[in-house]
């Protein structure tokens, strides 16, 4: 039994992390400013040497929804992603299409989608996350294989 509630504490702390533990990344906001977000997250990025990981989606995005509950349950993709990036959720809806931040990326090719960027913001890559999919979830191989290539790059300083 102490076991297992330390299991729980662990995964639970470890939730809060990647994808919960600033405002800018708790959840899609429409009301957000994801200029001033990618800045909080450029500082951060910039103070802890990891790359920060923007990821454009919505509460309307079933597969956001998917991608978020995989994460979040799954402690070594959880902790690979806290390991190598700052988590930012950039909301794209109806209620704010956010075009103005959103046209300084790549073009987006569905959603959830991915682009990673250097501690100043500088696109280094972006990910179809449907690339990442299996059935109707995600592939803990594939995110394993996603995180390891970024966690190389992190380390070689590019």
């Amino acid at each position: 039994m102490k076991t297992l509630c330390v299991f729980v504490l662990t995964v639970i702390t470890s939730f809060a992390f990647a994808l919960g533990d600033k405002d800018y990344n708790r959840k899609y906001d429409p009301k957000r400013d994801s200029a001033a977000d990618f800045e909080a997250a450029k500082k951060d990025a910039k103070a802890s040497g990891k790359l920060i990981l923007v990821e454009f989606g919505g509460d309307w995005c079933v597969w956001c929804h998917r991608i978020e509950k995989f994460i979040t349950s799954n402690p070594e993709i959880n902790s690979g992603i806290d390991d190598v990036f700052i988590f930012l959720k950039v909301n794209v809806s109806d209620d704010n299409k956010n075009d103005q931040f959103v046209s300084q990326f790549p073009e987006i090719k569905g959603y959830p989608f991915f682009v990673i960027t250097d501690s100043n913001g500088k696109v280094i890559g972006t990910q179809n996350t449907g690339h990442l999919e299996k059935g109707k979830g995600y592939s803990s191989e594939k995110f394993k294989e996603f995180i390891a290539t970024w966690k190389a790059v992190q380390a070689s300083g590019k």
